[in-house]
């Protein structure tokens, strides 16, 4: 489930040279959809894309406007000069409910096969007050494992802006990644800091568009 759509990914072709089809879509095939220019090799509809990886859907948001979808993910533009893509993405989450004393957890996976994550704008946040998250990331040639662990005792102790391990952290991811894999450590929950911060949150996010509020 994509739980904030304002949540941006950036993603780079990695199999492809995306200045060899620096051209509009083929003749008969949609050339946007809600307002997002669609270029070859991406296309929308069968027979309208380079192959299956570059085929997009043009559907309905939540909010009733379309958006091209690649699965379930929505595309917010595509650059062949940047050889990129911004697309919205979930978060993971670990909820601690105080009627059942117990920890829940909505753990994120994802495979982007013919594409990586931008590893320059891309960065690895993890929001809470008593939690440690960890990410994998996988390439053709290794696998890479990351954390970023978060803590405070009141929300007096945060701070506006501030992700430097209170109520906030961040960290950078590596180069060429195009699988990921996020879980939280069951060694810390929110139990102690559930009247204020019950929940923690592990997500990849465009880091120009993120800011860190204390509400």
């Amino acid at each position: 489930m994509i739980l904030i759509i304002q949540l941006l990914l950036l993603i780079s072709p990695s199999k492809t040279k995306a200045a060899e089809f620096d051209v509009g879509a083929l003749p008969g095939c949609p050339d946007s959809c809600g307002g997002v220019t669609i270029p070859h090799p991406f296309g929308i509809g069968p027979n309208c894309s380079l192959s299956e990886v570059f085929e997009l859907i043009c559907k309905a948001t939540i909010n009733g406007t379309f958006a091209p979808h690649w699965g379930d993910f929505m595309l917010l533009d595509i650059s062949l000069t940047l050889g990129q893509a911004r697309m919205t993405n979930p978060i993971s989450s670990q909820c601690y409910n105080r009627t059942t004393k117990k920890e829940n957890y909505n753990d994120w996976k994802f495979d982007s096969g013919a594409f990586w994550f931008n590893h320059e704008k891309n960065k690895f946040f993890v929001i809470g007050c008593d939690t440690l998250a960890y990410v994998n990331f996988t390439n053709d040639e290794n696998s890479y494992l990351g954390g970023c662990v978060s803590g405070c005792n009141s929300l007096e102790t945060l701070t506006d802006g501030s992700c430097s391990g209170i109520g906030c952290c961040e960290t950078s991811i590596p180069k060429g990644p195009y699988y990921l894999d996020f879980w939280f450590d069951d060694n810390f929950n929110s139990s102690m800091v559930s009247n204020f911060s019950p929940c923690s949150h592990a997500m990849l996010r465009e880091e120009a568009g993120f800011m860190f509020n204390t509400d």
